[in-house]
């Protein structure tokens, strides 16, 4: 992945659609001893699979890294739900 300071080896992205909504799921591959920002996570099985989620801590320092708009706007997004949820 070019401008990959993040040492992401590999990224799917999964789109849905239902009615009017749309979800965009990005699955990162990563060596999470090369980057302690994907240590951060938890742990969920899901028929028989475990995928690990990052915390929104993660997420939001992945985003600020990257320099792009959307990423901009939706770290405004998550830290305001954090504030939100602290009321």
């Amino acid at each position: 992945m070019p401008g990959n300071d993040l040492r992401i080896d590999r990224l799917y992205r999964v789109n849905k659609f239902s009615g009017s909504e749309f979800l965009t799921l990005d699955l990162l591959e990563v060596d999470s001893a090369s980057n302690p920002i994907f240590r951060d996570r938890q742990a969920f099985e899901i028929d028989g699979k475990v995928i690990h989620v990052h915390s929104r801590e993660a997420l939001i320092t992945m985003k600020k890294n990257t320099g792009r708009t959307q990423d901009k706007l939706d770290v405004e997004m998550l830290q305001r739900d954090v504030a939100d949820e602290s009321n």
